[in-house]
């Protein structure tokens, strides 16, 4: 065969391949921040969920956020396969609580979506785990029946239902209790 032909067939094959799929990490980093690997800038993150395309590494990479209000993320080793997408990682600063932040989201987007019963059953779901996290357990377990009560048949009825139930098993005993406390440690605020 004449070479010609070979290099022309060789660069026919280059040229109708598929690229190989992107490296991507899922990252949100809740308020935003900048994104680092192995100390050297990525990217800049907005408070939303987004795929970050990185360089394939066989290793574990170093990835760590810094913060808009001066703090860093605690740095997590990450491998990038080729051609893969990271399980979704989440970062956020000291303090912040991702349950609340959830159930501010969820709330809001189903208030812009025009399903405020919804939105304002979510919100209720909000409280009662802030009352969980203050140790609040009978307010709590209050707020769960007024869901309940008050927005049958729902999704958040559903939440409401089951984390009712586990809660007031667990205060049933003082090994329940005693497992609730070490889930919601006393914070200074």
């Amino acid at each position: 065969m004449n070479p010609v032909w070979i290099l022309a067939l060789v660069g026919a094959v280059f040229a109708f391949r598929k690229p190989a799929p992107a490296t991507l990490l899922r990252v949100r980093a809740i308020g935003g921040g900048t994104l680092f690997i192995n100390g050297k800038k990525v990217a800049d993150l907005p408070d939303a969920a987004v795929k970050v395309p990185v360089k394939p590494a066989v290793n574990a990479q170093t990835v760590r956020v810094d913060f808009a209000d001066g703090s860093s993320s605690t740095e997590r080793q990450i491998v990038f396969s080729p051609g893969r997408e990271t399980v979704p990682q989440v970062f956020a600063p000291i303090g912040v609580n991702l349950g609340q932040v959830s159930y501010t989201a969820q709330s809001e987007r189903l208030a812009s979506e025009g399903k405020t019963e919804r939105a304002n059953a979510v919100s209720m779901l909000a409280d009662a785990h802030n009352m969980m996290l203050t140790r609040q357990y009978a307010a709590a377990s209050a707020k769960y029946a007024e869901i309940i009560a008050t927005f049958p048949q729902t999704p958040e009825d559903k939440a409401a239902r089951m984390a009712k139930f586990v809660l007031d098993t667990q205060l049933r005993t003082a090994t329940g209790r005693a497992a609730l406390d070490r889930a919601n440690p006393m914070l200074n605020r």
